[in-house]
């Protein structure tokens, strides 16, 4: 055996592995910066306290003061989001945890902040400049899938909802136009007509910010940059949150594809940017004054290992287009190697 012909064996199995690899079955594999672990069976989309988080690996997202536009952030009471991620090639949920000293529920008196969360996730595929550019909110051309959990909308979830009456216990009006039951009077039960929700005017023209009767704590927005933050019409947003021991814990959750194209669609063929937003209602945070984290890449992992996307070199994946380059090279070394014995052989 020549000095070559030695390596032959070697060269297969890498050109073995190279070909696996660009079919999503790699040998070994840089890991991205977060990934979507896959489990089988039922996730849980509401439950932040499940303990099938116990075993989900954890990325540590730092969150900075956002001081980009007015009104800023200058000092954190954040500093980091803990962030894990489940799906089961169906449905997808995620976990967000963070400290916080203070319970914030509500943000019905005009010095009332509530504590809030978010996903940020970019629905067109960003090169390696622009996800190194800062982000708040997309830019033009370049659509953003905001999930934002609200502490209120939790409570109202959960308890029902935190009216008027609530907030000032003194308050009293009794009379309302078409309005039903005794004063005071309650949303949403006592104006459960037409005529009544006429009279209140954000319910009425579908604010989903005046809503009394929320069934989620999430809203599906969408935001072409600064100022341009809007409400879905399609609502299809799951998700809890739950304050235990000085921190929030809370899930959010969706089927991994959907018919919105103003959505992120969670496809194995793509890896995703996604960043994390908090803010702490004690500190009057809201709106633009909040802590942001910067995007993070990330991937889903399906029953076959994490999945992406296919880089390719003359329209072939870039795996299988160096594999066939190996094999070519083979053959040639091997048709160099016959004509070598035969020559010493004669």
């Amino acid at each position: 055996m020549t000095r070559f012909s030695k390596y032959l064996p070697l060269m297969f199995v890498l050109a073995l592995a190279i070909a696996l690899s660009s079919n999503g079955l790699a040998l070994a594999q840089a890991q991205p910066q977060f990934i979507s672990a896959y489990q089988d069976g039922d996730l849980p989309v509401a439950d932040p306290l499940s303990a099938a988080w116990d075993s989900v690996p954890v990325y540590t997202a730092s969150v900075t003061p956002q001081s980009a536009i007015k009104p800023t952030l200058f000092q954190a009471t954040i500093s980091s989001i803990d962030v894990q991620s489940l799906n089961n090639g169906k449905d997808i949920v995620f976990r967000l945890v963070w400290t916080d000293e203070t319970q914030d529920l509500h943000a019905t008196k005009p010095d009332e902040f509530r504590d809030a969360a978010a996903l940020q996730f970019s629905v067109q595929d960003l090169d390696a400049e622009q996800t190194q550019k800062i982000l708040c909110m997309g830019a033009a051309g370049q659509l953003t899938n905001l999930w934002h959990w609200k502490a209120d909308w939790q409570y109202d979830v959960d308890e029902g909802f935190f009216d008027v009456v609530d907030a000032y216990p003194n308050f009293w009006l009794d009379h309302y136009p078409f309005v039903v039951g005794e004063p005071p009077f309650r949303l949403p039960t006592d104006f459960n007509s037409d005529s009544a929700k006429r009279y209140l005017i954000g319910w009425s023209a579908g604010n989903p910010l005046s809503d009394p009767a929320r069934v989620t704590p999430v809203e599906d927005l969408n935001a072409y940059g600064f100022g341009t933050v809007t409400s879905q019409a399609n609502q299809d947003l799951l998700g809890r949150g739950v304050w235990q021991d000085g921190k929030w814990y809370v899930v959010f959750s969706r089927s991994l594809t959907d018919n919105d194209a103003a959505d992120i669609q969670f496809t194995t063929d793509r890896s995703f940017s996604i960043a994390f937003a908090a803010w702490d209602g004690s500190d009057q945070q809201v709106g633009a004054r909040k802590q942001l984290s910067t995007w993070t890449t990330m991937l889903l992992e399906t029953k076959e290992g994490i999945a992406g996307p296919a880089k390719k070199i003359l329209g072939l994946p870039i795996g299988a287009a160096i594999a066939v380059g190996v094999v070519v090279v083979l053959v040639i070394l091997g048709g160099v190697l016959l004509v070598m014995r035969r020559r010493k052989a004669a």
